[in-house]
């Protein structure tokens, strides 16, 4: 490789080293030589061997690098962008986007290059948007997925990706944070024999991982399994997972409708985005398939307020729907530095927690940040939830308008995001700050 493109490599690792978020005098030959990642050709697109992919082994280096240190900070994604006569690095990690680095532009067509060869992406095209994936091994055997887009912009392509975790524990429905009566319910809700169960929330609030969760209470021996996503994140063995993002042509819409044709006991459908998409998920659930699904709204409430305003109508609602399972990932505070507190009496009533906690001592957690949570004061994330369950009373007196809703499933016990958030933060496990940064008020 010629010294021109040598040095700005090496300049880049030097300074990813330097904010410590690998190993101190990480070197290129170090990683040219480090085994801790191993980049695996079982993906279809790999028609050549692995070392042949790349003219230039320190571009892998560099690509090497960039892993480690997602891997080693758990961002969920990547992203590499042409920023002001720049290469701009950042991170998504713990929900928030940090910038690692910003490296020389000239770095940006090799590390293209290099990244369309190991997705499988066309590497002369340049004017129009690609995906692919890869994936590598690390050193302690685990396999790690990588989605990868590329989006041309103005100053030059977009690089994107994001992590598929295919961590066991993730996909446990007692472990992801829910009350355990909540937990209770949600299982016995799923093994009813038909009925739609709906996870609502933004993009990148773990909606996949619940919906998951929820799919391990079937029995995929027994049971005719499908499913239809944009992509497919989790590779479940016993479950028939159509990706829609690898069949051009295909749709949300056209799957489910194929799928159904089979005769499906359970069905998941990813995202719910239109209007044929829902009608097709509610006369599945009303017709004795049991489907699970996930649709963005800001509240439970909220969400089936936007199946009415995309044409559901509202008897099919109450006869499809039996819970909406509404939620967002706080931040989690880092166990190692976190600094407790007392809160005013004033805060407390502001939070409510005297009615939700009433002996609670006023003993809250702050972050601080440390090594082993990269200075951040946090480290990984915990669900707020807001679940509300559909009962016979609550269908009696339906309602179309969000607040009715809301305040309806209250007074049957339903607990707030806000709420839920309050009570992980008394509990240690975020802080209230977080509470205040994913939850509004309640009316």
């Amino acid at each position: 490789m010629t010294n021109a493109l040598m040095q700005p490599i090496q300049d880049s690792i030097n300074k990813v080293c330097k904010q410590g978020l690998l190993p101190e005098g990480q070197s290129l030959e170090d990683l040219e030589a480090k085994d801790d990642l191993e980049l695996v050709d079982d993906y279809p697109h790999f028609d050549k061997p692995i070392d042949k992919l790349s003219e230039n082994p320190s571009v892998m280096a560099l690509i090497h690098m960039i892993l480690q240190k997602a891997i080693y900070a758990s961002a969920s994604e990547v992203l590499i962008e042409p920023v002001g006569g720049d290469l701009r690095l950042r991170m998504r990690v713990d929900g928030l986007l940090k910038q690692m680095d910003r490296m020389s532009a000239g770095l940006h067509f090799p590390l293209l290059a290099n990244f369309k060869a190991i997705s499988g992406m066309d590497e002369k095209e340049q004017n129009l948007s690609q995906e692919g994936r890869f994936r590598i091994v690390t050193k302690d055997n685990q396999e790690r997925d990588f989605y990868v887009h590329l989006l041309p912009s103005a100053q030059g392509e977009n690089i994107f990706l994001r992590a598929l975790h295919k961590t066991p524990d993730l996909l446990d429905l007692d472990k992801l944070g829910i009350e355990t009566s909540l937990v209770k319910e949600l299982k016995e809700l799923s093994l009813k024999p038909q009925g739609l169960m709906l996870v609502s929330g933004p993009c990148d609030s773990g909606k996949t991982t619940t919906l998951y969760a929820l799919l391990k209470n079937f029995d995929s021996n027994k049971q005719s399994i499908m499913t239809v996503e944009d992509p497919v994140e989790f590779s479940i063995p016993g479950f028939n997972q159509v990706d829609i993002k690898s069949k051009p042509g295909l749709s949300y819409p056209k799957a489910l409708d194929s799928i159904l044709h089979q005769d499906p006991d359970v069905v998941l459908v990813g995202d719910i985005r239109d209007s044929e998409t829902l009608a097709l998920s509610v006369k599945a659930a009303v017709t004795g398939r049991k489907v699970l699904a996930s649709l963005q709204a800001p509240t439970a409430a909220g969400a089936i307020v936007r199946m009415i305003h995309m044409g559901l109508e509202p008897f099919l609602v109450t006869s499809a729907l039996s819970v909406v399972v509404c939620q967002r990932l706080a931040r989690r505070l880092c166990e190692y530095c976190r600094l407790p507190y007392t809160v005013s009496e004033d805060l407390l009533d502001t939070f409510g927690l005297k009615k939700l906690l009433p002996f609670h001592d006023g003993q809250f957690y702050k972050s601080c940040g440390c090594e082993r949570c990269l200075k951040t004061g946090y480290q990984g994330r915990v669900g707020i939830f807001e679940i509300l369950v559909l009962t016979k009373e609550m269908k009696d007196l339906f309602s179309k308008n969000e607040s009715q809703i809301q305040g309806l499933a209250k007074t049957f016990g339903m607990k707030t995001m806000r709420e839920d958030a309050i009570l992980k933060a008394a509990a240690g496990l975020t802080s209230l700050e977080e509470v205040l940064r994913l939850t509004t008020a309640d009316s």
